[in-house]
């Protein structure tokens, strides 16, 4: 049978060996025996039988080679092997002393082997004492078979079976005891005839203080050799589990036949002491299982609370080594958990700023640190601000660890500065606006007096194209200013019902005169039942205003034509209609470099252009919760404007308010 690393034979074979303890045991068996390393060419001890043979004492054969002593003992010894082999032992004289040897392993000493050396004259006369060395190996096979690995019911039955056996004892019970029970719960049994009750008072571990054992010689003196006697036992050996203030349990063994000691009381406590510690192991393991469950248990709640933490937290032990890190320092640094356990913090949380020092303070006391606006570095190398606070993990009074919290300050940053932005925006808006409005007045004086010296000039004097000019800077200065005052007025629009219908062609209208000019067609289409759409008039004629004068730009060399459309967009929208406005020209299209900067600050095209008319108009579309897009091909371009019709409207803004 394959001995078990885990396997806890007899106290004297346990832990530290000692041998002395171990030579007791070998000189119960009759023949030469001899424990022997045989890795190490070693014999480490031998019994009383085998000093006898070969006249040799323990230390010197623990000073000679084993193959000095046995000779031609195989290459490969080991106790695996149990099977008898011929061989010859040396004695002190020299003289060759043949007979049979059997080797027997020994439990969690898997170096070591047993070998028991019978002499050929002597073989066939073993004394009586050849029924102790059974009972003794069989108790060394009992011990190999209880492992921890086997259930614990299994191992007491098979236990009380093997106690019966080395006891030729007829009926077995094996007995358990739990704390704050009165009773002793009978656990498993063998018996041929019934003869102790499946559970017992708990005072019966009182009167057995030892292995103890009485026969029908003598009279009973406790009360379970009293139920012996009573059902016509011969004998009764009590054997008590445990410390003698901590009994886990009690095996009874008992028969109808005279008693024969095959075992002695030393024996008996040997082999219940080792069955003690091991219902003691199983006892110790049971509980610690549940308080490793119980461990777990709160651990996996304490990482769901420090996951659900939005600040980084990261635990380290005294050594200021990671423990733990929360799912938002993961997210914060870039490492995982997995990578960064048992490492020094130090080689994953860098910092501008020296750290150590407040990590060094901590161990030592309860002081909680605060760093302030601290930049780390991610493991991308990207830097961040950060807020730290430092605090001391205390368990009974004393510091274990550091728990570092990291507040991640990158979205407060971005926050502020676009309310920066804002704020500078809304100064600059309020201040261009007053510009444009202090602006208009000399604009407009300076238009009145060019107006007065053209009409006092003669036609044909030089001057008048000098005064023509500076005219059109004065009229490019006012929609300049009225574009100003347009963009900075869009949070402010007031909405009412509109007829684009007629915005548009009041609009085209007064354009008509510009486009034979310029030799564009209109194509103007249109149904009789367009609804209405809730808007700001100046700024939607604004919007209109611009497309068409960017489309008639687009085709002022050569002409072409200016298709407008207005109809119900085919939109597929569960809470309402939109209506569809379109401006197409047959100019060049759009050049691809120019795509990406439409509706963009400070892009135009135009020699005399702004560059935020299209921006503008983005703007004001969004404010009426509408759409703007555009599609352009070489020979030509249409803009669609989108705008929610005057229900979807007012819910939508309702929404917002």
């Amino acid at each position: 049978m394959k001995i078990s690393p885990q396997v806890r034979i007899f106290p004297s074979l346990t832990g530290g060996l000692d041998l002395a303890d171990l030579a007791v045991v070998l000189d119960h068996i009759p023949q030469p025996a001899f424990l022997l390393n045989p890795a190490a060419d070693q014999i480490l001890l031998v019994n009383t039988a085998g000093t006898g043979h070969t006249g040799w004492t323990t230390e010197e054969l623990q000073n000679r080679s084993l193959h000095a002593i046995f000779p031609d003992l195989p290459a490969l010894l080991t106790g695996n092997d149990t099977t008898a082999f011929t061989c010859e032992l040396i004695s002190i004289e020299g003289r060759k002393i043949e007979g049979k040897a059997r080797c027997q392993p020994l439990p969690r000493r898997q170096h070591w082997v047993l070998l028991i050396f019978t002499p050929t004259e002597t073989q066939p006369f073993l004394d009586s004492r050849s029924e102790q060395w059974k009972n003794l190996r069989q108790a060394f096979e009992w011990a190999n078979y209880l492992r921890l690995e086997n259930p614990l019911q299994q191992l007491l039955s098979y236990s009380l079976e093997t106690l019966i056996q080395l006891s030729a004892s007829e009926n077995g019970y094996l007995y358990t005891a739990h704390a704050n029970q009165t009773t002793l719960t009978c656990f498993t049994f063998r018996e041929s005839t019934t003869v102790f009750p499946r559970q017992l008072a708990a005072d019966a571990l009182m009167e057995i203080f030892a292995p103890s054992i009485w026969t029908d010689s003598h009279p009973p003196t406790t009360h379970l050799a009293q139920i012996a006697q009573e059902h016509a036992q011969r004998y009764l050996i009590a054997l008590p589990l445990g410390e003698s203030k901590a009994r886990v349990g009690l095996i009874l063994l008992s028969g109808g036949k005279e008693y024969r000691e095959l075992i002695s009381p030393a024996e008996w406590g040997i082999l219940t002491d080792y069955l003690s510690t091991l219902i003691q192991l199983f006892y110790q393991i049971r509980n610690l299982e549940r308080e490793l469950a119980v461990q777990s248990r709160e651990n996996s709640i304490h990482r769901r609370l420090l996951n659900a933490i939005q600040e980084g937290v990261i635990l380290l032990n005294q050594d200021q080594c990671v423990l733990y890190l929360n799912s938002a320092a993961e997210t914060i640094l870039g490492y995982t958990c997995a990578e960064v356990v048992n490492q020094p913090v130090h080689n994953f949380l860098i910092s501008e700023r020296e750290l150590p020092l407040a990590l060094s303070k901590n161990p030592q006391g309860t002081l909680q640190n605060q760093m302030r606006s601290v930049r780390l570095y991610r493991r991308s190398g990207q830097s961040f601000l950060a807020d730290l606070q430092f605090i001391p993990l205390h368990i009974d009074q004393k510091v274990n660890g550091v728990a570092i919290i990291i507040q991640d300050r990158t979205e407060q940053e971005t926050l502020l500065k676009q309310s920066m932005r804002m704020e500078q925006r809304a100064v600059l808006g309020e201040f261009t606006t007053l510009f444009a409005h202090e602006a208009r007045n000399p604009i407009n004086n300076i238009t009145a007096n060019l107006q007065w010296m053209a009409m006092n000039l003669p036609a044909e004097d030089p001057n008048q194209a000098t005064i023509q000019r500076i005219q059109q800077n004065c009229e490019r200065l006012n929609d300049l200013m009225d574009t100003i005052l347009a963009y900075n007025r869009i949070s402010e629009m007031e909405m009412e019902i509109l007829d684009i219908k007629s915005l548009l062609k009041k609009h085209l209208d007064r354009q008509s005169i510009h486009l034979k000019q310029a030799n564009i067609q209109l194509v103007y289409e249109t149904s009789e039942n367009i609804p209405a759409v809730k808007g700001n008039r100046r700024a939607l004629e604004r919007v209109f205003a611009n497309l068409i004068d960017n489309a008639m730009h687009s085709m002022k060399d050569r002409g072409g034509n200016l298709t407008i459309k207005i109809q119900p967009a085919q939109l597929k929208d569960p809470h309402g209609e939109w209506l569809e406005i379109s401006i197409a020209d047959s100019g060049p299209g759009i050049p691809d470099e120019y795509k990406e900067k439409l509706f963009k600050e400070s892009f135009t095209t135009k020699s005399n252009g702004t560059g935020i008319g299209l921006m503008i108009c983005h703007k004001i579309i969004q404010a009426h919760q509408g759409m703007i897009d555009y599609q352009s091909i070489p020979g030509g371009t249409v803009f669609i404007v989108r705008l929610p019709l005057s229900e979807i409207q007012e819910r939508s803004l309702s929404r917002q308010e």
